[in-house]
């Protein structure tokens, strides 16, 4: 699905087909229908991504979200670091260790979808090492 193009954020690269791998958790129901990298809508010199969300008319949803580059890579850290019971927190992540056998549950149910979501990335970040 072309993303629009009038709209602050402009995308410069952007996924193909990415609502058909969001719904494999959501059992066919989501509103997430692409994700971007594109020129960020407060500061046009910076590239940021952006998730896009879409409502059942087919409206680009306000949810939608920016963010800058350098938090994605920070969030995907932190979600790495984390899915498993012994994180090594190497950003120095405060973990509230109550709530830590959620995530493991999460990862425990989710573990295929998750793993093979990690897989790819390992893939690109190994290729991204080697150039």
């Amino acid at each position: 699905m072309a993303l629009p193009q009038h709209l602050t954020h402009k995308p410069i690269v952007e996924t193909t087909n990415y609502k058909e791998k969001d719904e494999k958790f959501y059992n066919d129901a989501t509103d997430m229908v692409n994700l971007s990298l594109g020129y960020a809508t407060f500061n046009p010199k910076e590239i940021s991504a952006k998730v896009w969300r879409q409502d059942k008319n087919s409206k680009f949803n306000r949810q939608s979200q920016e963010l800058a580059l350098h938090r994605v890579l920070d969030l995907a850290s932190l979600i790495i670091d984390n899915l498993k019971s012994k994180p090594i927190k190497g950003a120095g992540n405060i973990v509230n260790t109550d709530k830590q056998e959620d995530i493991d549950n999460f990862y425990k149910v989710n573990k295929t979808e998750i793993d093979t979501r990690i897989d790819e990335l390992l893939a690109v970040i190994n290729n991204f090492k080697s150039i």
